[in-house]
């Protein structure tokens, strides 16, 4: 789920193996550039469906939250000659220790483009007591920041550090697992909120393995729809994000996100942590879809994730 990484690119640096990789602010507009340029394959992103089962892993006793059960899905469509689309139902049935019931549900709708680095999002969140919230706009790299064209609820334009967005960053932290880097460090931009911030984000990627480690029986069922499943390489997967606009002593992340991600960008076994509660996703269904294939010249060479 760039996967689940944008609430989830062709961009990379890559130092000594095991060092961490830092995607600093000042060389992002380069390191976009020689990406694309870049003669290596690129990873493959497999379009996809998958629904994922939500379920209250942990709460800490001050939080009201008896219960939590939902449902996530995720799904991608494209390619890096055309872009990537990708569309998710985040949906949450919550109930408080006075047996109060609530409902939220956050569709998120967009598309990001890799030359020129260019990100489109709709987010429409429905809630039981707030009613309906939508942010539509969109952002676009540039030599000095993140240009931000809000189109609702009210037009807004601002800049903000310059950012990779959710799918860039999901090909990077492949493009690092591949080379054998175990930590990634990016500022990230995903739309999400009011879409003002950017976040700085660490993943923490492990050794590349096999055969579906940590994977429920569910889960192998719903990869019966990927012929090869066993056999992909698989990476342990945890991204950290920190607000930039919070103080600079801050070392507690807004929440972190961890999951276990194939080298074609599915994932399974997810868990959401939000400091005083955790989420676990479950894979239940998967569906594939067909790999586009790209002219040979955009984007370099890149291989079909189906196979």
């Amino acid at each position: 789920m760039s996967s689940l990484a944008g609430r989830a690119g062709p961009r990379r640096v890559f130092g000594p193996a095991g060092h961490a990789v830092r995607i600093a602010t000042a060389a992002l507009a380069s390191l976009l550039a020689a990406s694309a340029a870049a003669s290596a394959p690129q990873p493959a992103l497999v379009p996809h469906r998958a629904v994922y089962d939500l379920s209250l892993a942990r709460v800490e006793p001050s939080v009201s939250i008896l219960s939590v059960n939902g449902t996530l899905v995720y799904e991608l469509e494209g390619s890096p000659c055309d872009g990537y689309t990708v569309t998710s139902t985040f949906q949450t049935n919550t109930v408080d220790r006075e047996g109060q019931m609530s409902r939220t549900d956050l569709r998120t709708s967009t598309y990001e483009t890799v030359g020129p680095a260019e990100f489109h999002f709709l987010n429409q969140t429905f809630a039981q007591d707030d009613g309906k919230t939508l942010v539509d706009g969109t952002a676009t790299g540039t030599a000095t920041g993140t240009m931000v064209e809000i189109n609702k609820p009210k037009p807004a334009s601002f800049e903000l550090s310059r950012a990779v967005f959710p799918t860039q960053h999901t090909r990077l932290v492949l493009m690092a697992a591949a080379n054998g880097e175990r930590v990634l460090e990016a500022p990230m931009f995903d739309g999400g909120g009011a879409a003002d911030t950017v976040y700085d984000t660490t993943t923490v990627i492990g050794p590349a393995v096999t055969n579906l480690p940590g994977a429920t029986d569910r889960e192998r069922e719903a990869f019966g729809a990927l012929a090869d499943a066993t056999n992909r390489p698989t990476y342990t997967t945890s991204i950290s994000y920190f607000d930039q606009a919070a103080d600079s002593g801050e070392t507690v992340p807004d929440y972190v996100i961890s999951f276990r991600m194939m080298d074609n960008g599915i994932s399974y076994a997810a868990t959401f942590d939000y400091g005083n509660f955790v989420l676990n996703g479950r894979l239940i269904d998967l569906e594939v879809m067909p790999q586009p294939q790209c002219p040979a010249t955009a984007g370099g060479s890149e291989s079909d994730g189906t196979k």
